[in-house]
């Protein structure tokens, strides 16, 4: 735990501290993963904001987007939530078997002594804060396969890079600037704020101009938003603010997801506290070498500044901050939240 405490204190390069390289592509990738350096000014973020959510409708029947807009909108005592809710996880097999294992690991449910195959008794067990974050995982990740990557820029490696940021910046925002644990806003802020890049790479218009920045990204250490700019002019958080509007996701999660790689200047107190908590996240999992990351050693700076914002530059919040972050993406990990699945296990079901 020191060493990655020292890491992100800037005492140490993330890759050679953790022992865990940046994504590269072999020589032989690289050549066929590149492409010419070449701007697209046809395209525009709303346009393809749009025709991405149709891809989405079409690849998870339109009912995950609903759902995903549902849950960030409703309160979890309302009848009308329970009935979509367990609705999602009866319908989605994926999503309820990792519930099933998060309800029988001992992590999740304390002092357990028993094991349960009963989906209502693992909620039950659980909590219904847990569980919405489960739910809200869940219909991520049937959108997330809509993207044409290929490893290291594939959309297991966006999806894992998404859901430990998601657990990262709820541990931060509840912890750090005591936001209520019942509030599921920090945790959506982290699973969605890379939505716009799975759109865009859903788009077959849009994806040659994003692999290329994402190779050049990868290859040179660079900001995946800059790359963007230069290619196309807007970014993936441009796009992945106009989905959630799409979707009407509250207006606190477009804005901070539209504004999670510009520079941190000024807006409201919440604005302020989850863009902060939502850097800090995606610092931390960086330096986990967690899936794909936008993000690389150049971009230090910027995030030390959310850091000293949040106060974790000082005192002793930050290492116990750091063990129960990384206590419980393990104990994801351990029960297979983070493990590699198929688009056609996605859509079936099947996956276990």
């Amino acid at each position: 735990m020191k060493r990655l405490w020292e890491t992100l204190l800037g005492r140490a390069e993330p890759a050679a501290e953790l022992g865990t390289a940046p994504p590269t592509l072999p020589a032989a990738a690289a050549e066929s993963f590149a492409l010419p350096v070449t701007a697209h000014a046809s395209l525009n973020a709303a346009e393809v904001s749009d025709q991405a959510a149709l891809i989405f409708q079409e690849k998870a029947n339109n009912q995950i987007p609903h759902l995903l807009g549902c849950m960030t909108r409703l309160s979890w005592q309302s009848a009308d939530f329970h009935r979509e809710f367990m609705q999602f996880f009866e319908n989605h097999g994926i999503a309820a078997a990792r519930l099933l294992r998060m309800g029988n690991n001992p992590y999740f449910v304390r002092g357990l002594r028993s094991t349960t195959n009963s989906l209502g008794q693992a909620i039950a067990w659980l909590g219904m804060s847990t569980v919405v974050e489960g739910a809200l995982a869940g219909a991520a990740r049937a959108i997330f396969p809509a993207f044409a990557g290929r490893p290291p820029f594939d959309y297991a490696s966006i999806f894992n890079h998404s859901l430990a940021v998601a657990v990262a910046t709820r541990r931060i925002a509840v912890t750090v600037c005591n936001k209520p644990a019942t509030d599921k806003t920090a945790f959506t802020i982290g699973l969605l704020h890379d939505v716009g890049l799975v759109g865009i790479g859903a788009v077959p218009a849009a994806q040659p101009a994003l692999f290329d920045a994402a190779n050049a990204q990868i290859m040179n250490g660079t900001r995946l938003a800059d790359e963007e700019l230069t290619r196309f002019g807007f970014t993936h958080s441009d796009c992945g603010a106009e989905l959630a509007g799409i979707w009407a996701i509250p207006r606190i999660i477009q804005t901070v997801i539209a504004r999670h790689h510009h520079p941190v200047v000024d807006g409201s107190d919440d604005e302020m506290t989850y863009i902060h908590c939502l850097k800090a996240a995606e610092w931390i999992c960086f330096s986990m070498g967690i899936g794909y990351t936008d993000i690389g050693p150049l971009a230090k700076d910027e995030y030390a500044q959310s850091w000293s914002w949040l106060g974790l530059d000082h005192g002793h919040m930050a290492p116990h901050l750091m063990e129960s972050i990384t206590g419980e993406i393990r104990q994801m990990e351990r029960i297979g939240w983070f493990t590699a699945y198929s688009a056609a296990a996605v859509q079936q079901g099947t996956e276990t």
